[in-house]
């Protein structure tokens, strides 16, 4: 049995008029049967529907450290 993902954007889902990922995800009623949504928001975290419909909600957390993009940019150049 083939199932579905669906990751929106904050933009998207924002130029569509959402103003959480709760809200975003809720729109589960409107795709396909079995389409999980998964839906990210920067700092407020990230919700998700499975299949079942269920809504989970995970936490946005701060990086340990900032490492500076071109410091980072030669890492994975160099495969590091």
């Amino acid at each position: 049995m083939c199932r579905a993902l669906c990751s929106l954007s904050t933009d998207f889902t924002n130029f569509l008029g959402f103003s959480s990922p709760y809200e975003t995800v809720s729109l589960g009623s409107k795709t396909k049967h079995g389409t999980t949504i998964i839906s990210a928001w920067r700092t407020r975290g990230a919700d998700g529907a499975g299949p079942d419909g269920e809504v989970k909600h995970s936490n946005a957390y701060p990086p340990l450290t900032l490492i500076p993009p071109i410091r980072s940019q030669i890492k994975v150049t160099l495969g590091l």
